[in-house]
């Protein structure tokens, strides 16, 4: 599915820079190296969402609360490095470095302790930090690699089985964690990562199914509504476009189980070649756009990227 002149025109008319990057990175094709690609590359730097919420820093690495990662939700260290990562802030920043740093020093114990019981509890939290430590150059760091392994026991031992999901195999879990594991360049990537990231493919398409989300849950539990709709930015959850987007990144998007999950998108594109999005987390974390429309192009973008 082609990208229309008019839905690039549309897209390349945001003031978000990094929508902009990425609309010429993923639709149109250009260079990195490019003199364009340059040029909005440093102007996603330079410029809101990215430049305010660099400004929030309480001390370089760290915001809103000094000694603590995680709340408040989502505005504390590890949620704001979620949503630079996606944004494509300079991860070699000092900023972003010194919040790593943070975020890896402070969970340390946590994923000793998890190892030590063999049981990871929750591994939406790491995906997502090795997410964005792999994205900051901290692929080899003992304690990224230490939380990798983690992540790849639960995902081969459990299909994630999580505390908060009365200890049953968790699809946002699952989806976290190939999210992490998917930045990881191929050529870095282990037997046991391979193996693991094809058990978590697995189970989120082949033994369950991703449009009826028919994943394991408590007794009288029902599917989030999170799942069926198309949202931006997400933290520790997931909905189909976001599975479809890390199913790309691992080139199994031609799999026979995905089709029902890339129609069901391709339906729900508007007569203008659009996609209509919500931000259901918006108004509790940093601000990105005035422009109400943006929330629609970032779902667009991401659509594209996956049906192109």
């Amino acid at each position: 599915m082609k990208a229309t002149n008019d839905v690039v025109i549309w897209l390349l008319d945001s003031h978000i820079a990094s929508i902009r990057y990425l609309t010429h990175r993923d639709l149109s094709g250009a260079d990195t190296e490019s003199e364009l690609l340059r040029s909005e590359y440093a102007a996603i730097q330079d410029s809101d969402p990215v430049m305010s919420i660099l400004s929030e820093q309480k001390t370089p690495g760290r915001w809103q609360h000094l000694e603590h990662y995680y709340s408040p939700k989502y505005r504390s260290t590890h949620w704001t490095l979620m949503l630079l990562e996606e944004l494509q802030a300079d991860p070699h920043s000092h900023a972003f470095q010194e919040g790593v740093e943070f975020i890896l020093t402070r969970t340390q114990e946590l994923v000793e302790e998890r190892t030590k019981k063999e049981d990871p509890g929750f591994t939406c939290l790491f995906g997502n930090i090795i997410r964005y430590a792999v994205y900051a150059g901290f692929l080899q760091d003992t304690r990224t690699q230490a939380m990798i392994k983690l992540v790849i026991n639960s995902l081969d031992q459990s299909d994630c089985s999580c505390q908060y999901n009365t200890n049953l195999p968790c699809s946002w879990g699952a989806a976290r964690s190939l999210w992490g594991l998917a930045i990881i360049p191929e050529s870095s990537r282990n037997a046991a990562t391979q193996q693991a990231i094809l058990t978590g493919v697995d189970f989120l398409t082949q033994k369950y199914d991703l449009v009826r989300a028919n994943y394991p849950h408590p007794e009288g539990g029902k599917i989030h509504p999170i799942w069926s709709t198309l949202n931006f930015p997400l933290f520790y959850h997931a909905d189909i476009l976001f599975v479809l987007r890390v199913m790309k990144q691992f080139g199994h998007l031609d799999k026979p189980q995905l089709k029902p999950a890339k129609d069901w998108l391709r339906a729900r594109r508007n007569q203008n070649g659009r996609w209509s999005g919500s931000s259901p987390y918006q108004s509790r974390t940093w601000s990105l756009s005035s422009d109400k429309e943006d929330t629609s192009r970032w779902i667009t973008l991401q659509a594209l990227s996956v049906l192109n």
